[in-house]
This record gives C-alpha cells, structure tokens and sequence, in this order.
C-alpha cells in the first residue's frame, strides 16, 4: 500500500488470458496500466495464481 492507502500494484487478466500490469501515477491515486509480455516472470507468475484462484487448466 502507498501513503495513501491504495495498492501500489494492481493485476488483471483478460479473456484471452493476458495480463495487464496498473501503476499510480505520481500523485498515487490515478493508475496506468500496460500489457505485460507473456515471457516476463512477473506475467508467468500471475497467470499462474490466476488459474490456481480462478480453478483454470493450463492451456
């Protein structure tokens, strides 16, 4: 969490089982997000808790 209490990363993943990466800007409220490429770890790791979250196969 920031200063003000709100999460410093945020993660999602979409229907097509990309995931997307969301940062705060520099006033720590207002986030930007960006696709993250399927071979960087942080994607791979994730994915990876997203299916076990989420009961979904690896496909």
């Amino acid at each position: 969490m920031n200063d003000k209490g709100l999460p410093v990363f945020v993660w999602a993943v979409d229907e097509n089982k990309q995931v997307y990466e969301a940062k705060p800007g520099e006033d720590g409220r207002i986030y930007h997000g960006y696709m993250l490429s399927k071979d960087d770890p942080q994607a791979r790791y994730i994915l990876r808790e997203w299916r076990l979250r989420e009961g979904v196969s690896d496909e």
